[in-house]
């Protein structure tokens, strides 16, 4: 069953901080579009909205009454403007209930029921009206035809004639301030009229007189008992009480978006310290990488030089005509070139991990290689000639050089041996001796 590769830990890191950064952006975003929309939520519009239909309202509810005031005073004749003036007045009272969104909670609770209130109060008011205008049309349907038959009175006798002119005369100025009293006297007057009118024969005139005369007093009384009650409805004071408690909320709500500035303008100053800082920190990991880099360059070009050197090394090493021989501080061989097996017959192989006494011929003794190795232990160094075997055991002479090799503090780390085969040169230093101290 193959298994799928795991993931490194460098891999793991940098999605979690991706991850990291990435619901940090989004939460500093939420709250960002948060603290603006509550910072701008009071919306001059709005408000200047409201305040304009408070404004309507307390105006459409002055010509109503203004309107009422007319036509029971006979100013207005018909009910026209009237009937606008309340469908005015409902309408703009039924756009009051929705209070602006930007209120508190409470505010907007408080302000929508004092709202709901005003309104029912101008529902009720807009009832009395209604019941207002049909006893006042009744009233003066019959202040109409009273007068009309009044006017036909000069043909009734005297005295009968003088007591209805004075019925009249009162019943008229009871339509213009119906006091209790005038209406007091209208009945006492009607019953001692009513009593001379059976025998006489302007009785139906008479009659049709009383009937709208009874008319205007039952329903003068009734229009003004509904002016007072209209006029003394508590609308005015609750239009005053939702004005007030509107504004209130109004500036509740301004001061909750002045706290949102404050915070969006802390966290503006909060977001550019924390940008400040991550630039100065990508700042500085940028000169920290453009030091790594030219670090990390001038490495690489002292490895290639130190490459380069190790392939001329090599190259010299493998290529070289004398036998190289390296060996660590205990004396083990390490490794040889090709020449050493061509001098000596022994494969690289055959020598490695081998002490160089494999190569002694044995004529030398050992002072000869102590003194060798006090030269190498004071001096570094030693060079000279020596005879060695070779692996087919033929002895032959060697110009042999030995370096140390220390370490960085100092000590032996590796020997290094140069050799060349001088057997030639010995055999040529043989025949010029002959030629020289020999006659043939």
């Amino acid at each position: 069953m193959s298994h799928l590769p795991e993931k490194s830990e460098a891999e793991l890191s940098s999605r979690y901080l991706f991850v990291r950064g990435g619901v940090i952006v989004t939460i500093a975003l939420l709250l960002l579009t948060l603290l603006y929309l509550k910072a701008e939520a009071v919306s001059p519009q709005v408000h200047i909205g409201y305040t304009q239909q408070l404004r309507l309202l307390r105006e459409a509810d002055t010509k109503v009454d203004s309107e009422v005031l007319a036509a029971r005073l006979e100013i207005s004749r018909n009910y026209d403007a009237l009937t606008s003036y309340v469908n005015e007045m409902k309408a703009t009272a039924r756009l009051l209930l929705k209070p602006p969104i930007f209120l508190r909670l409470g505010d907007s609770v408080r302000v929508e029921k004092e709202a709901a209130e005003l309104l029912k109060i101008l529902q009720h008011k807009a009832e009395l009206i209604d019941h207002f205008k049909s006893y006042n049309a009744i009233v003066r349907n019959s202040l109409a035809y009273f007068q009309q038959s009044a006017s036909r009175l000069g043909d009734v006798p005297e005295p009968l004639n003088n007591q209805l002119e004075i019925y009249v005369r009162q019943t008229l100025f009871f339509a213009r301030d119906p006091e209790q009293h005038v209406a007091d006297q209208l009945q006492q007057l009607r019953r001692q009229v009513e009593t001379q009118a059976r025998s006489s024969e302007h009785q139906t005139l008479v009659n049709t007189l009383f009937l709208h005369g009874r008319v205007v007093e039952e329903y003068l009384p009734k229009i003004d008992q509904l002016t007072r009650t209209m006029l003394g409805l508590e609308n005015v004071s609750k239009q005053r009480m939702l004005l007030t408690s509107y504004f209130n909320g109004y500036e509740n709500a301004r001061s909750d978006a002045q706290y949102f500035r404050n915070l969006l303008y802390l966290f503006g100053l909060f977001v550019t310290a924390y940008l400040i800082n991550l630039f100065i920190r990508l700042e500085l990991t940028r000169r920290s990488l453009v030091k790594a880099h030219t670090e990390v360059a001038e490495h690489y070009q002292a490895q290639l030089r130190a490459e380069q050197q190790l392939r001329m090394h090599d190259t010299a090493f493998y290529s070289a005509h004398e036998g190289i021989s390296l060996t660590d501080a205990s004396g083990k061989i390490m490794d040889v070139n090709p020449a050493f097996s061509r001098i000596t017959g022994y494969q690289r192989e055959e020598v490695l991990g081998r002490n160089p006494k494999v190569l002694k011929s044995g004529k030398h003794d050992e002072a000869f290689y102590s003194n060798m190795w006090d030269s190498i232990n004071n001096t570094g160094n030693w060079r000279g000639e020596i005879w060695n075997r070779n692996k087919y055991g033929e002895i032959y002479p060697q110009m042999l050089s030995i370096t140390t090799v220390n370490n960085s503090e100092g000590e032996v780390s590796n020997y290094v041996a140069v050799f060349s085969d001088i057997s030639r040169l010995k055999e040529q230093e043989v025949k010029l001796q002959q030629m020289a101290y020999f006659d043939a």
